[in-house]
């Protein structure tokens, strides 16, 4: 629902280039406008932020690049800026209510409309990591619920200040967090969509030290939703992971560390979990050629058939008259001439495998490749 600018300081009447039409919400992190670029173009969302430009100068380009991210259940980032001294982030604008409009309305959630909203976030939760960002504060009131679905608003704002039943025992204590956060924060929106009720309630001590209030939620998705909750970031799955599990793949590893109380390394592929972490993509091994594509292999050396060589050197061996260098072998009938008794009395000669157009010494049967030693011979005509 669209309201009318009321307050002391009504909105400007443009920002960041869209006209300003109304007020559709205004919470701690900031207001909510419907803008409009011009009079035939959709109507869109903007935020303007409480955070003052001068503490983060590089939040509004962080913001700006957060429009990469795309998927069906993420109400897409259009553009931030500043406006006035006024950090803004302009985005698709969604019809329909929030899950705690929702559940304050209809009362909490059951059976397939519980497990729509619970994939529908971690869903829109994993393209946002893959991107490379981080929501940094979703809670029942950035999930918007659609005839068609859901949206998940307001990537990579944060509020650090937020509902402390949504926000991971790291950024209470005040150490740096990221997509594992985000796990957390989705296991606490589910337990309110199924109960009313963040599973600590709003105590910080509770976070930090107390057990979940999980109420009956349905398997896999209690044993998914307790991983999430835990208190070491060790124990929680990535998105990923638990997206696999609630539909349906059991063997997706699941850290037992919420469950079992002993840590574990996670399990997720290296390239996904490196990146989700925020991390440079690891890169893939090389794997080998297919079978199609392999080379085939070459077979070992016949010492009867050997390959083709270069031609070198003819061996000289002490026949007369002078040093005998052999042309190219043309197959074909042999006329060796009458031989005289000698060292080597080979008989009728049968020759050998041959490869033609070989510039080496010809091998006949199994004779060794030697230099010979003949008797006193006629030699036959040469080619």
């Amino acid at each position: 629902m669209v309201e009318k600018d009321s307050s002391q300081s009504p909105a400007p009447e443009r920002i960041g280039g869209h006209e300003i039409l109304g007020l559709l919400g205004q919470g701690p992190r900031g207001d909510v406008h419907l803008g409009k670029e011009s009079d035939d173009a959709a109507p869109v969302a903007v935020k303007t932020l409480t955070v003052d430009p001068a503490d983060d100068p590089d939040f509004a380009a962080r913001l700006k690049s957060v429009t990469r991210v795309s998927s069906s259940y993420v109400a897409r980032t259009l553009d931030a800026g500043v406006h006035d001294g006024r950090l803004y982030v302009v985005r698709e604008h969604v019809e329909g209510r929030s899950l705690a409009e929702t559940v304050a309305a209809d009362g909490p959630l059951t059976g397939d409309a519980l497990e729509r909203v619970a994939v529908g976030m971690l869903t829109a939760l994993t393209a946002v990591h893959l991107a490379g960002f981080a929501h940094r504060g979703l809670t029942p009131n950035n999930v918007i619920l659609t005839g068609e679905g859901l949206r998940v608003t307001d990537i990579e704002i944060g509020d650090p200040a937020g509902e402390i039943g949504y926000r991971a025992p790291e950024q209470i204590n005040g150490l740096q967090y990221g997509p594992y956060a985000d796990v957390f924060a989705w296991a606490a929106t589910v337990v309110f969509a199924a109960t009313g009720a963040a599973p600590f309630g709003q105590d910080a001590h509770a976070v930090l030290t107390g057990t979940p209030e999980v109420g009956a939620l349905p398997e896999p998705l209690r044993q998914v939703v307790l991983a999430g909750l835990a208190k070491d970031v060790a124990g929680r799955p990535t998105t990923y992971t638990a997206l696999l599990r609630l539909l349906g793949d059991d063997h997706a590893p699941m850290p037992a560390a919420a469950i079992e109380g002993v840590p574990v390394p996670p399990a997720d592929p290296p390239a996904l979990a490196t990146l989700v972490e925020g991390q440079p993509p690891v890169q893939p091994p090389v794997l080998p050629l297919s079978i199609e594509g392999t080379p085939p292999p070459q077979p070992p050396a016949d010492p009867m058939n050997p390959a083709p060589m270069q031609p070198g050197p003819a061996a000289q061996g002490p026949m007369a008259p002078g040093p005998i260098i052999p042309g190219p072998i043309v197959p074909g009938p042999m006329a060796p001439g009458p031989m005289a008794p000698g060292p080597m009395a080979p008989g009728p000669m049968a020759p050998g495998p041959m490869v033609p157009m070989q510039a080496e010494p010809m091998h006949a049967g199994p004779m060794p490749p030697e230099p010979m030693q003949p008797g006193p011979m006629q030699p036959g005509p040469m080619q």
